[in-house]
């Protein structure tokens, strides 16, 4: 056996009448009062009232209920006096998607188009910049946000009417068309979180709606007018209605619009499911049992024996540490290593023989990554031609039948008198090494059966498989019993029996007073001011978070909010769902209410894979989020595990 271990080098390397002519004394048409005994409102009465402006969808000087015409006759005037007369009835109507406009309603009899913002009300296709001007307004600085959202969510078209109805109630209906049901109902969960926020007066059931409800707002306007609002999703497409309605909350127009135009909505044939998830792309590895892929010590040979070279050792695995150690200078040990922490080298597997008298040699190595990118990337930069020593040179040399094998033999002998012979092959995530040892002289014959076996056996395993796109397998998900708080004051879940608490990336360590903006900031970035600003009209209170590392290799961080009501902690469960929906994979767990999960996308160039899974749940004023982080799997059991035993702890309310 050879005495001496060869070492390399490395090389080192991302909208009502208008009050002022409703209230005026009804006249028989066609009579002719005297002239004293008419009421003729002054020309400063007349000017004071054409003036008067009221809010957004309001003021309709065309829907006037009386219209008063003047005629001056010597010393009489005649008056006409007439009245809007109509209803609040709609019908169906039957949806074609394919023009989005034939699926809305139409105005019921005696009611008017909404004029006092033309550009807006007399939209048939809005643009989303004009909804979100004319709609989510309500939901204070998250309306900047909603093109955005919009765009994301695969907004493809709209279609827009409003209408103020003889009774004085108004409405405005958008319809929005996605290109994905995913996209619509990412859509659906970020308005109806804005609503629930918004308006938070007494809510109103739709008919044909089990899922959600139109809320209103606790008091009038200013102008005593009552709005409300509602969502609501049919396959690709969202139903957004803004409403008001004079004097006091009347929900009987709204229900019944509402509910009529999401029964139009249903009249058309459901759309094709989004398509499967497919993964963003795929890569070729090799030897899933790594060990299976070492070629077996051919007949009439023996492993090595005593004497074995320093830092040698027969085992058949070794350690990244053991394998750096051995094969590569001092001086480059801990770069190599950094690489191998760096591309994930996930295994190496070994094995040698010699033959009786050991002139002949051999020396295998299969040092495995989880991802293809990685050990093309570290067969780069740390493998190749070796650093020959003691005056040795290499002599490149092609390996039969091998044409992506790099191999070299010394120009002579070492000092040991052996001929010494390097391969370095890529089958998928897996790195071929081979030493080879002839004493006295270059056995071609033997070095080329023994690295076509070592690399044939790793090359025959090579499979094409999806990367980037870890199974979502729900869990069978245990409900603790209820439990109390740890500590008065502090519900937030310790940290995991068998877990060591760690400091998160940038929440920092566990601590009970986060911000409302170090909350955005950490959580939901990319929103972060305008989530942090909607918190605060939303009722946070306080928050709190941990962050620890589990035993099997899962991360995770937890934070817990307080809000100062159920129905607050709801919608922000909710908005921070519809936030990431339209990027994230869904991974809810149906058997368990009132929460959300969504997978994180994985990169195709992490050479970990690592997934996160989130989970958003809500009970009584509180809403917790908790993020778990593994390497090529989804951690759903984990991430649901521990969100149930946060929940136990929990009060109702």
């Amino acid at each position: 056996m050879s005495g001496e271990a060869p070492e390399q080098e490395w090389v080192s390397p991302g909208s009502v009448p208008d009050e002022a002519f409703a209230q005026q004394p009804e006249e028989s048409v066609g009579t002719v009062p005297t002239y004293q005994s008419l009421y003729q409102p002054s020309a400063e009465e007349i000017a004071a009232a054409l003036e008067r402006k009221h809010k957004r969808r309001r003021t309709l000087w065309k829907a006037t209920a009386v219209v008063a015409v003047v005629a001056l006759a010597g010393s009489t005037a005649v008056f006409i006096a007439t009245r809007r007369h109509g209803n609040s009835v709609v019908s169906a109507v039957k949806c074609a998607p394919a023009k989005l406009s034939s699926c809305l309603i139409k105005l019921p009899a005696g009611a008017l188009q909404l004029s006092d913002v033309p550009a807006w009300d007399e939209a048939l296709a809005p643009s989303t910049d004009a909804y979100a001007a004319n709609v989510t307004g309500d939901s204070k600085s998250l309306s900047d946000q909603t093109a955005a959202l919009l765009a994301e969510y695969g907004e493809s078209a709209t279609a827009h009417t409003d209408w103020n109805a003889v009774d004085g109630d108004d409405v405005d209906m958008v319809l929005l068309k996605f290109t994905t049901i995913k996209g619509a109902q990412s859509w659906n969960t970020t308005r109806n979180a804005e609503i629930l926020a918004a308006y938070t007066g007494r809510p109103a059931a739709i008919a044909g709606d089990s899922a959600e409800q139109a809320h209103a707002a606790a008091k009038a306007d200013a102008a005593g007018k009552f709005h409300a609002a509602y969502s609501a999703v049919v396959g690709n497409i969202v139903l957004s209605v803004g409403y008001t309605s004079p004097s006091t909350f009347a929900a009987a127009d709204l229900q019944n619009w509402a509910g009529t135009e999401l029964a139009s909505l249903r009249s058309e044939r459901a759309p094709a499911a989004d398509p499967a998830e497919t993964a963003p792309s795929t890569q070729q590895v090799a030897c899933s049992g790594l060990h299976a892929c070492l070629a077996s010590v051919p007949s009439g040979y023996e492993r090595w024996t005593s004497p074995l070279p320093s830092g040698f050792s027969n085992s058949s695995t070794w350690s990244s540490q053991r394998l750096v150690d051995f094969m590569w200078l001092p001086k480059n040990r801990q770069d190599v290593l950094d690489n191998f922490s760096t591309y994930d080298v996930t295994g190496v597997a070994h094995t040698d023989w010699m033959n009786g008298d050991a002139t002949d040699q051999a020396d295998a190595y299969l040092i495995q990554t989880l991802t293809q990118a990685g050990a093309t990337t570290l067969a780069q930069y740390n493998f190749g031609e070796p650093n020959w020593r003691n005056g040795l040179k290499g002599i490149g040399y092609t390996i039969p039948g091998q044409p992506d094998t790099q191999a070299w033999y010394s120009n002579k002998t070492d000092s040991g008198g052996f001929i010494e012979f390097s391969f370095t092959a890529i089958e998928g995530n897996t790195i071929v090494l081979g030493w080879c040892y002839f004493y006295g002289s270059m056995d071609k014959s033997l070095a080329d059966k023994w690295a076509d076996d070592l690399i044939d056996r790793a090359k025959a395993t090579v499979s094409t498989q999806p990367l980037a796109l870890p199974p979502l397998t729900a869990p069978a998900v245990k409900v603790p019993v209820q439990g109390t708080c740890p500590a008065s004051g502090d519900c937030l879940l310790p940290v995991p029996a068998g877990a060591k608490e760690s400091a998160a990336a940038s929440a920092g360590p566990s601590t009970a007073d986060l911000s409302a903006d170090i909350y955005a900031n950490t959580y939901e970035s990319g929103y972060a001011s305008d989530y942090a600003a909607w918190l605060g009209t939303d009722g946070f209170r306080s928050a709190e978070h941990r962050s620890w590392a589990a035993g099997d290799g899962a991360t995770a961080d937890g934070a817990l909010v307080k809000f100062s009501s159920p129905a607050q902690a709801k919608a922000s469960v909710m908005l921070e769902y519809g936030l990431s929906g339209g990027i994230g994979r869904i991974c809810t767990v149906g058997t368990v209410p009132d929460s959300y999960c969504l997978a994180s996308t994985v990169g195709i160039s992490d050479f970990y894979q690592m997934e996160t899974v989130t989970v958003l749940a809500w009970k009584g004023d509180y809403e917790f989020r908790i993020n778990v982080t593994t390497s090529n799997r989804a951690d759903l059991a984990d991430a649901y595990a521990w969100t149930e035993q946060q929940l136990a702890l929990l009060p109702a309310s």
